[in-house]
């Protein structure tokens, strides 16, 4: 059976506009990369798709919606433009956390957390980030809650000192070396059991191909985790590796089940134990 379809000139006009806009629109954002301070902004504001505005001041760049300021790298700055409760959403939704309970009094932990995108959906609450990059550490900083704990530290199976590959355009910065390093620098690594020893609500790892060494050195608190949401996509060394099968393999022998998954290889996984564990501290 054939289907005819008629495709009107008004049809044929309409998309030949949307592939036009969209085509402008993306030469625009690239052209814009070239440009900076008010200038990038000024582009920026006219690509926006949202009531947020683009703006430079002492060096730094951020977005403002709102009474809310957030800070980002400029290659990173076009993700904004939707707004953002947009990307909040989105960042939530990603690592499957979306609708997720927490309270004022939980502690969620932050492991490779940039520039603190995960902030901007989460509730107030107790947060403490870990990112050893010193740009993104900066900014996160100024992004973080009132009363957050953020350290300029790697997180690892091992404390002890170590190269850190920077690649902050593609926030690819690990310990690995990734296929595109801007400069090597040196930095501090910690055991997450040597730096904390409390219940966690939720732990979230996107440590650029080091989860399962993340894992590894949070050995001895693993029972009071709640919750960990981790990105397991291949960004691991040269070769942009996953590190799915191990970092499965490792939640699902210390008893941690498979709660919620996304599309692109983010997994949040429940603890099966941590009620027992809380029922010990009472």
């Amino acid at each position: 059976m054939e289907i005819d379809i008629n495709i009107t000139l008004q049809d044929r006009l309409y998309y030949m506009k949307f592939n036009f806009n969209s085509y402008i629109e993306h030469q625009c954002l690239k052209a814009s990369q070239y440009l900076n301070g008010s200038f990038y902004c000024l582009v920026m504001n006219r690509l926006s798709k949202s009531s947020i505005k683009y703006r430079f001041e002492n060096m730094n760049y951020f977005v403002e919606e709102a009474s809310t300021r957030h800070y980002f790298i400029k290659p990173r700055g076009d993700r904004y433009r939707k707004g953002l409760k947009f990307i909040a959403e989105k960042v939530m939704k990603s690592y499957s956390i979306y609708g997720l309970p927490i309270n004022k009094n939980d502690l969620v932990v932050d492991v490779g957390a940039n520039n603190g995108d995960l902030i901007l959906g989460l509730p107030m609450c107790r947060y403490t980030a870990f990112e050893p990059a010193p740009i993104e550490f900066a900014l996160l900083v100024k992004n973080k809650f009132p009363d957050a704990q953020i350290h300029n530290l790697a997180v690892g199976k091992e404390s002890k000192k170590s190269q850190f590959y920077l690649s902050s355009q593609g926030a690819d910065s690990s310990l690995f070396e990734p296929p595109t390093v801007d400069k090597v620098i040196q930095v501090q690594q910690v055991r997450l059991d040597e730096v904390l020893n409390e219940s966690i609500k939720l732990l979230k790892i996107d440590a650029e191909g080091g989860e399962l060494e993340v894992l590894m050195g949070a050995q001895n608190i693993l029972d009071q985790i709640d919750y960990i949401a981790v990105d397991v996509g291949f960004e691991k060394g040269k070769n942009q590796e996953s590190t799915a099968p191990e970092v499965l393999n490792f939640l699902y022998s210390n008893d941690f089940e498979l709660f919620q998954h996304t599309n692109d290889l983010r997994f949040l996984f429940r603890n099966k134990t941590f009620k027992k564990f809380r029922e010990n501290k009472i």
